[in-house]
């Protein structure tokens, strides 16, 4: 983000390097995009929504001062918890949809 001159850019380097896993492998909700911003995550959504979220998931937000988004701030660690959360939902979600599968098929006496 070439607006801020004072060493923020290595410090997203850092924090994204920290986290330890793809943002791009994180499902998010619908009408949600995060973009890394001085070693946070700007999470754009209506501040609303984000205070109901942050409530929600535990997650530490505040409005930025700033930046000029007008969003919340997300912090990375937090971001990983809930794709961590996330991604056991999908395996959850897959297990069962297996079973159901395998129930199909073996329950029809034909």
């Amino acid at each position: 983000n070439r607006q801020h001159s004072n060493g923020y850019n290595s410090e997203i380097q850092m924090c994204i390097s920290d986290v330890g896993f793809d943002l791009s492998d994180v499902v998010l909700p619908d009408g949600v995009t995060v973009n890394a911003y001085c070693g946070h995550l700007d999470n754009m959504v209506p501040i609303e929504a984000a205070r109901e979220m942050g409530a929600k998931c535990g997650w530490d937000m505040h409005e930025f001062k700033f930046s000029g988004h007008g969003g919340p701030r997300m912090y990375m660690y937090a971001m990983e918890d809930y794709a961590l959360e996330i991604q056991a939902l999908e395996r959850t979600k897959a297990d069962k949809e297996q079973q159901f599968s395998e129930k199909s098929v073996y329950s029809y006496p034909f």
